[in-house]
């Protein structure tokens, strides 16, 4: 009977120590590919702690999008913004964008780099909108798009069409920021 629980307890310890290092090597990032940014004339200080690669992604997909002459600064979503965008939009927000061109901020959660991808497409998209005046922020929840002034509050968030169009446009960028970074 000894025998039957020493033997046990040696295939549970193995078990276990077997599903960790099975679970290490699936959150092991991949790096991006050692590759020379392109020549811009847009800034981009990248204020987060542990996601050092954002810049990388935002300069590509800058260059990508055609946009020049913005400067960025990238920083921590704060919980307090997540928790009310979550009450009022039944959904969590991973970033978003804010602004005035040519000086924009761009707020995110904490992520890993193949998640980015899609993340900051999607923001780059806005900033494109932005920085192409097709959407302006005059504050107090109303914005211009395409030239009307839009209630924000008044239409559900995939609702709004530049919410549209990003979502509908980031796959695009994201399947080319994969193959330029990867």
């Amino acid at each position: 009977m000894k025998i039957k629980n020493i033997i046990l307890i040696i295939v549970l310890v193995l078990s276990v120590v077997f599903l960790v290092i099975y679970l290490n090597k699936k959150s092991v990032e991949i790096p991006f590919n050692t590759n020379d940014l392109p020549e811009t004339s847009d800034y981009i200080g990248n204020h987060t702690e542990n996601m050092k690669f954002i810049d990388t992604v935002l300069y590509r997909g800058i260059y990508d999008l055609g946009i020049e002459g913005v400067f960025i600064n990238v920083f921590t979503l704060s919980d307090e913004v997540k928790i009310n965008f979550q009450r009022e939009n039944e959904m969590e927000l991973e970033a978003h964008i804010v602004g005035e061109d040519p000086q924009y901020a761009i707020y995110v959660t904490d992520m890993d780099r193949r998640t980015s991808l899609r993340i900051l497409a999607h923001e780059l998209y806005h900033l494109q909108q932005y920085h192409s005046k097709r959407l302006i922020d005059k504050g107090k929840g109303i914005v211009s798009w395409e030239g009307n002034d839009v209630d924000v509050l008044s239409i559900p968030y995939n609702d709004r069409p530049w919410e549209k169009e990003a979502f509908d446009n980031q796959s695009t960028l994201e399947k080319k920021l994969i193959k330029e970074l990867y």
